[in-house]
């Protein structure tokens, strides 16, 4: 297993264990729970759930245990049609003010969510994934100096503990929109790139790194296949060279 997921198989198990052996553990549940019953909505802007939680004579940490996706009780701006979960008696009360209390919660103390959401340690609100292959001689923290991150943020995004790195491991960085690739990166790419098709303007890029394929490359984002990478970057052939740039997606017009 990849060393960022390692640790879930024995945690899974020990989990497993507790439940069936919970009595002879002493391990006994003080005040069972049981699943509310839900609807659901979906919401294609920032949507503070405290606000709807107010609103609706709501618990917030009812609310918020609802929906456990959404870190610090907020949606993601920049995310289309996420799903919010309200318990099924409340809803008829939201479709009654649907309009207005939206309306709230688009507005009330979202700079302050954002800030937050924008500075949490590991956080990738807003940000664009890319992947670095180490070299001889990186060491974390210049890495995360060169791409204007922090190195906890790297810890927190690869599952590092300490800063021991290897060459060749691969290091997935959140980078701001259009930041720009470290000098080192971008005078690799400009003598070895191989003519390809313009970068289309915001779109997410790969730069191929030594022992890179289309089919390793494909394998680390999500919904990305061969054939896409070649569509994406008018390749005829699946030859690809270190410090070429692939486009991986392109934002929606």
């Amino acid at each position: 297993m990849p060393r960022e997921t390692r640790g879930y198989l024995p945690q899974f198990v020990a989990v497993m264990y507790a439940y069936h052996y919970a009595p002879e553990h002493n391990l006994i549940p003080t005040e069972p729970q049981f699943a509310w019953d839900t609807e659901s909505f979906t919401a294609d802007h920032f949507v503070n759930l405290p606000t709807v939680a107010r609103h609706l004579n709501l618990c917030t940490d009812d609310l918020e245990a609802l929906n456990p996706g959404l870190k610090h009780g907020v949606t993601a701006d920049y995310l289309k049609l996420q799903t919010i979960h309200l318990p099924a008696d409340a809803m008829p009360l939201f479709l009654e003010h649907k309009d207005s209390i939206l309306y709230l919660a688009k507005t009330e103390n979202r700079e302050r969510m954002e800030y937050l959401a924008r500075n949490t340690l590991g956080s990738t609100y807003g940000r664009e994934k890319l992947v670095y292959r180490v070299k001889s001689g990186d060491v974390l923290g210049r890495i995360a100096e060169n791409y204007g991150v922090r190195t906890g943020d790297l810890r927190q995004w690869n599952g590092i503990r300490g800063s021991t790195i290897y060459v060749g491991q691969r290091l997935n960085i959140w980078v701001l929109p259009n930041q720009r690739v470290p000098a080192r990166q971008t005078a690799v790419a400009q003598t070895h790139r191989t003519p390809s098709r313009p970068v289309p303007e915001g779109a997410a890029v790969h730069v191929v790194q030594s022992g890179d394929s289309l089919w390793s490359i494909s394998q680390q984002y999500d919904g990305l296949s061969i054939a896409k990478i070649k569509e994406l970057n008018g390749l005829s052939s699946d030859r690809i060279q270190p410090g070429q740039q692939l486009v991986i997606n392109v934002p929606k017009s």
